[in-house]
C-alpha cells in the first residue's frame, strides 16, 4: 500500500530491512493521506498543522475535494504548528523529526501509520493542544 515502502524479502530482507538501512521508504508525502481522517477527527477548529514532506498545492487539493477540513490551515514549518505531520526517514528527515519534537515538547508522536512494524508516517501535537474527540 506504500509504493516505495515496498520491499520483498529479496529487496534489503522486507520492508523492515530497508528501515534499518536507511533506504527511502516514503516520498513526497505518499503517506499524508493516511493522516487525513485522524486530523478531521482530531485536529482542534483552526488548527495550524505541518505537512513536513507534503507540497502544499496537495494539501489545498485535498480540502477543495473535501478530504481534509477546511478550517485546517498548512503552515510551513513546526514553529508556527500546532500539529506535525512527520513521514520519518533516517537517510534525511530524522533531524526534522528531533526538531518537531524540541519544538514540541513531546517524547513522540501521538499518533502513528506503520506498515510491518515500520513507522511511515508520524503525528505530533504541541503540548498544551487539546485534541478533538470527534468518532
Amino acid at each position: 500500500p506504500y509504493g516505495p515502502g515496498y520491499y520483498n524479502a529479496h529487496v534489503a530482507g522486507g520492508i523492515q530491512g530497508a528501515a534499518d538501512s536507511q533506504m527511502m521508504r516514503t516520498y513526497w508525502g505518499v503517506t499524508t493521506h493516511e493522516a487525513l481522517d485522524w486530523l478531521n477527527k482530531r485536529a482542534p477548529r483552526n488548527a495550524r498543522v505541518y505537512f513536513q514532506n507534503t507540497p502544499h498545492r496537495a494539501m489545498m487539493l485535498y480540502q477543495r475535494v473535501g478530504k481534509l477540513r477546511a478550517d485546517i490551515r498548512p503552515v510551513r514549518s513546526a514553529g508556527g504548528a500546532s500539529i506535525a505531520v512527520v513521514e520519518p526517514q533516517k537517510s534525511f528527515t530524522e533531524a526534522e523529526d528531533l526538531s518537531v519534537r524540541k519544538v514540541f515538547r513531546q517524547p513522540g508522536p501521538t499518533w502513528t501509520v506503520k506498515f510491518d512494524g515500520v513507522n511511515m508516517l508520524r503525528v505530533y501535537t504541541r503540548t498544551g493542544v487539546k485534541l478533538l474527540n470527534l468518532d
